[in-house]
């Protein structure tokens, strides 16, 4: 889906006529005829110089929007409302209603959790979608959540709790900022790092990081949980000496037993 391209507007006019019908769009045909007004904008699907799909979405200012007037020209501070579906074909239909909410108002209409990253990513996944009818969007199902306070805080993965109530088993990892010489030496000798590793496999199941640079941390564990890696590949990474980022590498070896600066 893409912004409307001059030379496809004809096109697209064609298109809405020929099969514009209630039972496969939503709202009235007459508002399209304005889509470059009244902070409407339209979408489209196109292969082999042909429209499959269109979609028309008006832009509502969002209370965030209202709130901030720095975000007043940003179309992804706003709420969208689908005015037209129109795409005859059943699987351009489905990836165009799966998707739009994703591309045309990621900040606000994901639902929860409310997170730019998270939009991003769903947006990217999103335009894949559509573009390529062989790509299957990746559902987010894991991401880090950041907290921009001091101390930091970031998590990602499952809690002790959420891991006891799915009745899984694991061990849980902790190592002090205090017992890292970078955190001591750059004065951030206040925090922690706790990590849930499962059994018995070894795989990440989640961690909690308050302290310094924590937001920074969380995204190694990020990608250990993306490429399932196991506690001992992590413990088997050599981390620079001396880095905060030690203190993964540290905390995973504490939840399997080998910890030796704690």
């Amino acid at each position: 889906m893409v912004s409307v391209f001059e030379d496809d507007i004809g096109l697209i006019e064609d298109f809405i006529r020929d099969n514009y019908s209630p039972a496969i769009a939503w709202g009235d045909f007459k508002p399209w005829m304005r889509w470059y007004r009244e902070n409407k904008l339209l979408g489209y699907i196109k292969k082999d110089k042909e429209i499959q799909g269109v979609a028309l979405v008006r832009f509502v200012h969002s209370t965030e929007q209202a709130l901030s007037e720095p975000y007043f020209n940003d179309p992804f501070a706003q709420i969208c409302w689908i005015e037209l579906v129109i795409a005859p074909e059943p699987d351009v239909l489905a990836r165009l209603v799966d998707l739009l909410l994703v591309v045309w108002g990621p900040r606000d209409m994901i639902g929860p959790p409310w997170l730019a990253h998270v939009a991003s990513f769903e947006a990217v996944e999103a335009v894949n979608g559509i573009f390529d009818p062989k790509y299957q969007p990746k559902k987010v199902t894991t991401f880090p959540g950041c907290t921009y306070c001091q101390p930091q805080v970031a998590s990602i993965g499952l809690t002790e709790a959420a891991a006891k109530e799915k009745k899984l088993k694991f061990k849980v990892g902790r190592f002090p900022y205090r017992a890292s010489g970078r955190a001591v030496a750059s004065g951030d000798s206040e925090g922690l790092v706790k990590i849930l590793i499962g059994e018995p496999h070894g795989e990440i199941l989640g961690a909690h990081i308050i302290g310094a640079e924590a937001t920074e941390l969380i995204a190694e564990v990020g990608l250990g949980m993306t490429l399932e890696a196991t506690a001992d590949e992590i413990a088997h990474t050599i981390h620079a000496h001396p880095t905060l980022t030690e203190m993964i590498k540290e905390a995973t070896e504490a939840a399997v037993g080998h910890a030796i600066h704690i």
